[in-house]
């Protein structure tokens, strides 16, 4: 794999309880992407990008092929009710 490429919808949204932070990453052997509809989906999704990089040398990384559609549940993320 040699590049990621990223489309995000809506790059000047305000963050608030509202906003949407779903997206999905797509990783094969034709394309690899993230499509986000803001750049906080965005951001959720190169954190998990780097989750999912297994490091076979110094400076030589690779990712199994796989698909993550992913979003909040709540209006929330990542807070403790």
């Amino acid at each position: 794999m040699e590049t990621l490429d990223v489309y995000v919808d809506s790059l000047n949204e305000e963050l608030s309880d509202t906003t949407n932070e779903s997206y999905t990453l797509e990783i094969s052997t034709s394309r690899n992407q993230v499509v986000a509809a803001t750049v906080y989906g965005a951001m959720y999704a190169l954190e998990t990008f780097s989750q999912l990089l297994v490091a076979q040398q110094p400076n030589e990384y690779s990712v199994q092929p796989c698909s993550v559609v992913d979003y909040p549940t709540f209006n929330w993320r990542g807070f403790m009710v």
